[in-house]
């Protein structure tokens, strides 16, 4: 099948049985349809059809070929029709991959709102606390949190990172409330180690457009954010990690932000993906319900609601 254009042509030509016919149907001339005809039999080194002036009919040689030839060229027509559903409207398989905490918290609601909306698209949605590789692991869309650095990838963002420190009302009660992120070195800190590199997550603050970076000595550490907020409801420590994460306990009286005044600003939640070029629909369309939905009200607390529920010293 080294000339699929030739061979489009005979399978028109063997069907209606007329050259004229042939070139009309395919949009061609009569004798582009012709040479078409006569480079495969030169390549098959056999003579497909009888022709003279008044009609056409099939060889032997042709009669087989037909046969054989026609499933492949169905075969090759219903994949064409069958990307029609992926090409033309939202259809297929989502592959998306974002962090736990953020999975949970923000992107399952929207995602179930989401297939209510598109009954035609399916979402594989990975839950992991590292960077997946949207190129080897096939994913579509990466939700990615903090600073990006991967500057070979696609990114939208969807909502700003809002980053709070906290501690319960009895650890606040036994071991006071820091006022400064220098406060910290007297505190028992709840420290998160990242599952890709090892390392310990040094804590970040901002004040008056200067980043401050403080390298914490935990009594405690973790590499799941889910069971750092859980030691800190318990009295345990400080945590430090994304408001979405603690926005309930927060409301709920089980934690007190403190250091509100050094809220880190730089950082945001970005939908990630590895190119722009034929995007599928799917994806886009996606993409554009993750940036519709996703707001800041899913990430972040505004600075009256924090006052209300913030620590006193």
């Amino acid at each position: 099948m080294n000339n699929l254009s030739a061979i489009v042509a005979f399978v028109k030509v063997a069907t209606v049985l007329n050259f004229a016919t042939a070139a009309r149907e395919l949009g061609l001339s009569r004798a582009a349809v012709s040479k078409s005809i006569q480079r495969l039999e030169t390549s098959l080194d056999v003579r497909l059809f009888h022709r003279d002036t008044r009609s056409v009919s099939l060889t032997d040689e042709g009669r087989v070929y037909l046969d054989k030839i026609r499933p492949l060229m169905e075969g090759i027509n219903a994949a064409a029709d069958e990307l029609d559903k992926y090409r033309t409207g939202p259809y297929g398989t989502v592959k998306v991959s974002a962090t736990v905490g953020f999975g949970r918290h923000v992107i399952l609601p929207v995602i179930s709102d989401f297939l209510h909306a598109y009954p035609d698209i399916k979402i594989d949605l990975i839950l992991e606390d590292r960077h997946a590789d949207l190129v080897s692991e096939q994913i579509d869309i990466a939700i990615r949190n903090g600073a990006l650095g991967d500057q070979d990838i696609i990114s939208r963002k969807l909502a700003n990172m809002q980053i709070l420190v906290c501690g319960s009302p009895a650890y606040f009660a036994r071991r006071g409330v820091p006022t400064s992120p220098d406060d910290l070195a007297g505190h028992d800190c709840i420290g998160f180690r990242s599952t890709t590199t090892g390392r310990l997550f040094a804590w970040e603050f901002e004040k008056a457009g200067e980043m401050l970076i403080r390298p914490i000595e935990s009594r405690v550490t973790v590499n799941d954010v889910a069971s750092a907020v859980e030691l800190a409801i318990a009295g345990q420590g400080l945590v430090q990690v994304g408001a979405y994460q603690l926005k309930e306990h927060i409301r709920a009286g089980r934690l007190r932000p403190v250091l509100a005044d050094y809220l880190a600003s730089h950082r945001g939640h970005h939908a990630c993906y590895a190119s722009r070029r034929q995007l599928p629909v799917r994806v886009r369309t996606l993409l554009d319900f993750l940036r519709a939905k996703v707001s800041d009200a899913d990430t972040c607390m505004d600075r009256e609601e924090l006052a209300h529920f913030r620590a006193l010293p």
